[in-house]
């Protein structure tokens, strides 16, 4: 067995595709085991029977996608608060979009992927609390590094005015290309 002690103060032991963590000052038969490939997160909830108390609930995803917690709403419905909130999480993972105009002006623009198809993926933009969403064909998106993707101006632009007609909507906005002199 290989232990090793986490900034947390948790001892974290492996043994044959098993880990397990000890919280400090607990003796090693209340250690929680986790089988590899096993994702698993700690989420704090307020108790609803006891007021000013917190618990701290596991969330946990095996290697088959199949998650699992070890509070009583789970244990008796097989659903829970806390599987949601994890789910919401990682559903809420940013991805920054990049285009260059043709003047070399490199714009980002913020976004979350919602859905994703063979061709295309589907991206909610945020700006001003205002969202809008597209569908990107993924034939024009180049992931550049991880989260961040570039795809062409002409691409990029009408998202961009999307945006602002979206956060300016009693206002009549054009770009300043298209005033007369």
């Amino acid at each position: 067995m290989i232990s090793e002690t986490l900034k947390d103060g948790r001892i974290k032991h492996s043994v044959d595709g098993w880990t397990g963590y000890q919280n400090p000052n607990e003796p090693m038969t209340k250690t929680k085991w986790f089988k590899h490939g096993t994702e698993q997160w700690e989420v704090k909830s307020d108790s609803k029977s006891k007021p000013g108390v917190t618990n701290t609930y596991t969330v946990m995803k095996d290697n088959l996608n199949k998650f699992s917690c070890n509070c009583l709403g789970y244990r008796y419905q097989k659903k829970c608060k806390h599987i949601t909130e994890i789910l919401e999480k990682g559903k809420q993972k940013d991805m920054i979009i990049k285009y260059t105009t043709k003047k070399g002006k490199t714009t980002e623009l913020s976004g979350v992927p919602e859905k994703e198809t063979e061709k295309a993926m589907l991206i909610t933009f945020t700006s001003n609390k205002n969202t809008i969403e597209k569908w990107l064909p993924k034939s024009q998106l180049k992931e550049i590094e991880k989260g961040v993707w570039e795809i062409p101006s002409w691409l990029g632009g009408p998202i961009n005015y999307d945006l602002i007609v979206a956060n300016n909507p009693n206002k009549s906005w054009k770009p300043r290309s298209w005033e007369k002199n």
